[in-house]
């Protein structure tokens, strides 16, 4: 039996908020024969039976050995805080994970970078074959955003990212500007593994058939306008006053468009204050983030979905969650910048681009739904990402690039 332990310090289930990757990858590889550890943190997984305990504990999920280390995280925290909580889950990850010494494979995937210590440490002292997962180019983000600024820092962030990557057998990308970005660092192209994130066809079609009170209240307001959502962080690189800034434009045309804002972050209550100072309260409304089971009656319930970054290229590389939620419900997905998604969108039809100029986005975005056929939408959209992007589609393709090439007794 093959043993692997997987590190992602933000492993969670649908049935609670976040993105899934982790679990359903981990899922699979149990059905495949393999024993799954995962370590993680206590920043979202957090089942009823341990809610309130400040201290580590295991679990077991669908086959999957969850060992959780009390690891506290918000990301309405600040920086300093956050950087505390990267820090301790390394340490303590590493203690962790000299109780895996004589496991077969270490799979870890970031954010943060810190993530790869632990990996690093068993690799090295146990001789551990490591696979290492890029999830978001760090440390490109937080230097271009000009979040970290000492230059002795940066050299020794970006000394240590390419010695994660030559140290790993194989890196896996979630999109193909990050495979180019890591290309150009020096890194070969035959260590580099593509597999994007999914999109859940089968589980969103599943989620049609259980009730959802909120997806009938959303269902109501669709009547009288088109509706927007986004889900996910509240958080300075997704900017989300452009979500703003767009429904004071289109409110001021008279067009009937409303956004729901679900989820939570550091910049939730700043954008409260700029909703309220535009007097837009009444098209911009914000809910709790909710579990994934839940997100997938309010994105059926949406006409479109909507994915935002600030205007920094090192964002344009992401393969956010959003994107392919939206694909698995059929729905548009709008964004409002450049890079591969704005590619596939472009070539395939699979929703709207827009850019920086808020008055010129408005104005493409109302022309674009006063034309948009639904029915047909949704049936090319669905196509696209089960051929594309289907879960069981990508796990094979990196079980059998990664972990097939190890020997199960």
């Amino acid at each position: 039996m093959l043993k692997i332990l997987y590190i992602h310090q933000y492993f969670t289930t649908p049935q609670y908020s976040g993105g899934v990757r982790s679990y359903e990858f981990a899922k699979r590889l149990v059905a495949r024969g393999c024993q799954v550890s995962m370590l993680t943190s206590d920043a979202f997984f957090k089942p009823e039976s341990h809610q309130g305990l400040n201290r580590s504990y295991q679990v077991k999920v669908d086959g999957i050995d969850v060992n959780v280390i009390h690891a506290p995280y918000s990301n309405r925290s600040g920086f300093l805080f956050r950087v505390f909580a990267f820090i301790k889950f390394m340490f303590v990850c590493c203690l962790y994970a000299y109780r895996f010494r004589k496991y077969d494979v270490v799979y870890v995937t970031s954010t943060p970078l810190t993530v790869a210590v632990p990996a690093l440490f068993l690799n090295k002292v146990f001789n551990m074959t490591m696979y290492f997962e890029v999830r978001d180019l760090w440390p490109d983000i937080p230097i271009e955003l000009n979040i970290i600024k000492n230059r002795f820092i940066k050299f020794c962030l970006k000394k240590f990212e390419l010695y994660v990557y030559r140290s790993a057998k194989k890196v896996v990308v979630l999109s193909e500007g990050m495979r180019e970005e890591i290309v150009k660092k020096g890194i070969s192209d035959e260590k580099l593994l593509l597999i994007p994130n999914a999109s859940d066809v089968a589980f969103f079609d599943s989620c049609m058939k259980k009730k959802q009170p909120h997806k009938f209240e959303l269902d109501a307001i669709r009547q009288q306008a088109i509706i927007g959502l986004y889900a996910g962080t509240f958080g300075y690189a997704n900017d989300l006053s452009y979500v703003v800034e767009l429904a004071k434009e289109l409110k001021g045309r008279g067009a009937n468009f409303s956004f729901f804002l679900i989820g939570d972050g550091a910049e939730r209550d700043k954008l409260k204050k700029l909703v309220k100072s535009y007097n837009v309260n009444d098209v911009v409304k914000f809910l709790p983030a909710v579990s994934k089971e839940e997100l997938v009656g309010y994105i059926q319930a949406a006409d479109f979905c909507i994915s935002t970054v600030r205007n920094s290229p090192a964002l344009y590389n992401n393969s956010a969650n959003k994107f392919f939620d939206a694909l698995a419900a059929g729905r548009p997905i709008v964004i409002n910048h450049e890079g591969w998604m704005k590619k596939s969108i472009d070539n395939n039809g699979l929703g709207l681009v827009l850019n920086y100029d808020i008055g010129g986005s408005a104005v493409k975005l109302e022309a674009f739904f006063s034309s948009y056929d639904i029915v047909t939408g949704e049936k090319r959209i669905k196509a696209y990402a089960k051929s594309h992007f289907d879960r069981e589609l990508l796990f094979n393709r990196l079980y059998q690039s990664v972990f097939s090439n190890h020997n199960i007794n």
